[in-house]
């Protein structure tokens, strides 16, 4: 990773300029296990925001995932985005039979998505297709079956709460100042 970036201002509310350049950066992820590289592309910082232009990812196949668009903040403590992410085939995982992981074989999309938004209001709009050389498949230990058995599971239920009235407002009330509190999520 290179860069070179001028920052200016009060800490409250720096002003930066520059640019980070990721020269063959490899990241994997945990769990799921995913790899990502990026071979040589720019960053641009300015002063409330990072700019993406045609910022390209590739999976170990070498197939690119572009993103193009912007994180803009006025603070650096809050952030609002604007961004495309766009794939004609990309291999967003990609784990050999003999891996130990969970999901293991191949997810194949193409993908054509705008994210919207900021920490509060999201709006997704997706056109994700999963090609044909998708072939995946997801392991479970007989550990993980014992868990997904219901047999001998009763849930005891108290037949005065659905009949009490005031006990379903407060439920009905408890469940708006939930919903109030999470941040939106628009998904078309």
């Amino acid at each position: 990773i290179k860069g070179e970036a001028t920052i200016t201002g009060k800490p409250e509310q720096p002003d930066v300029k520059g640019q980070l350049r990721l020269v063959d950066v490899d990241l994997t992820t945990a769990n799921p296990k995913l790899d990502f590289k990026v071979k040589d592309d720019v960053i641009v910082l300015d002063s409330s925001s990072l700019l993406f232009n045609k910022f390209t990812i590739y999976d170990r196949k070498n197939n690119p995932l572009v993103i193009n668009g912007r994180l803009s903040t006025k603070d650096y403590k809050s952030f609002a985005y604007n961004l495309r992410l766009n794939s004609d085939e990309y291999y967003l995982i990609d784990n050999p039979d003999s891996s130990g992981n969970t999901l293991r074989g191949s997810l194949v999309v193409a993908s054509n998505v705008k994210l919207v938004g900021n920490e509060k209001d999201t709006q997704v709009d997706a056109d994700i297709t999963i090609k044909d050389a998708t072939n995946l498949t997801a392991v479970s230990s007989s550990d993980d079956i014992e868990l997904l058995k219901s047999e001998g599971i009763i849930d005891f239920v108290d037949p005065a709460f659905w009949m009490d009235t005031t006990l379903l407002a407060a439920g009905s009330s408890f469940y708006d100042s939930l919903i109030a509190s999470l941040p939106d999520f628009n998904l078309n």
